[in-house]
């Protein structure tokens, strides 16, 4: 009798088990962990591969030569859009991407942000924080592409920004930056962070500015929450889930004039007034979701 119910609760607990492991390896789950490590491979090939040629470009051509600029802005915009091919990413554009010189903010919703402007501002040397250098394979791209790091919380790091931008501007690149200073999950834009526009406002120079948003198919997490990267959670966490999202569509709309301010804090708040009012919430404050594809 012992042995029996012993045999009975071994059973019971095999079948638990058994059942615990067909849940986590569906065929649904499975495909999505395949989509990963495809992607993962991709990210890492495409990466490495347009680094290289980075690097020959920078090797056989004078630092500051002409060449070498369209070389490295076609490289850069080649990388952006192989790299959102792979991840499943459709991307929509409406109006037209400014020409430089110019001064450019957009809102800030996660890391896939990089792809939008690889693809749409490649020339364009983008004001980012200092820690994006020390990231895996990300960091070194964005060496290369000159991406002027900032230390926010150091004045002086911030006054050496502003004479960079400057130096940019008059030499005719065009300068970008996310004045939120981070991402969100897309309930609204984020206050901007004024001290950057300084060299907008010293040099007379109108800023350019777009809005993005990130939507997801019926049957995949809501955007806010696979794509935008706002949690506290790791990026590598994040990654992880990311990379599982069958597709996804990313839709960039440029402003269709320019501002100007006579402060950067008139300035700042007259871009985040234009770009609010071309955002559609991804979010409600209570968490549905707004982000659907239609």
């Amino acid at each position: 009798m012992l042995m029996r119910c012993d045999s009975a609760a071994y059973d019971a607990r095999l079948e638990s088990r058994n059942a615990f492991y067909r849940a986590l390896y569906t065929p649904a789950i499975l495909i999505r962990q395949l989509r990963v490590v495809a992607r993962s491979i991709a990210f890492i090939v495409l990466t490495v591969t347009h680094y290289l040629w980075f690097e020959l470009a920078y090797a056989l051509l004078p630092k500051d030569s002409q060449r070498l600029f369209f070389l490295r802005t076609r490289i850069y915009q080649s990388w952006g859009r192989r790299v959102a091919r792979a991840f499943g990413m459709t991307l929509a554009i409406k109006g037209t991407p400014p020409k430089p010189p110019y001064f450019f903010v957009m809102n800030h919703l996660s890391y896939v942000d990089i792809l939008i402007a690889a693809i749409n501002l490649p020339g364009a040397k983008f004001i980012a924080k200092h820690d994006l250098a020390g990231w895996f394979l990300l960091g070194p791209m964005a060496k290369r592409i000159d991406t002027i790091f900032v230390d926010r919380s150091s004045l002086s790091a911030v006054t050496d920004v502003c004479d960079r931008v400057d130096a940019a501007l008059k030499a005719g690149y065009g300068v970008g930056m996310a004045p939120e200073a981070t991402t969100s999950k897309g309930e609204g834009v984020l206050p901007f962070h004024p001290a950057l526009f300084e060299p907008a406002v010293r040099l007379n120079v109108p800023v350019c500015y777009a809005t993005l948003r990130y939507s997801t198919p019926q049957g995949e997490m809501p955007a806010f929450k696979i794509v935008n990267w706002w949690e506290d959670m790791t990026f590598q966490a994040h990654a992880l889930r990311f990379l599982g999202v069958k597709s996804f569509d990313a839709t960039v709309h440029f402003g269709d004039h320019l501002i100007s301010g006579k402060n950067r804090k008139i300035l700042a708040k007259d871009l985040h007034q234009a770009i609010s009012a071309n955002f559609k919430p991804m979010v409600t404050a209570e968490g549905e979701p707004l982000d659907r594809m239609q």
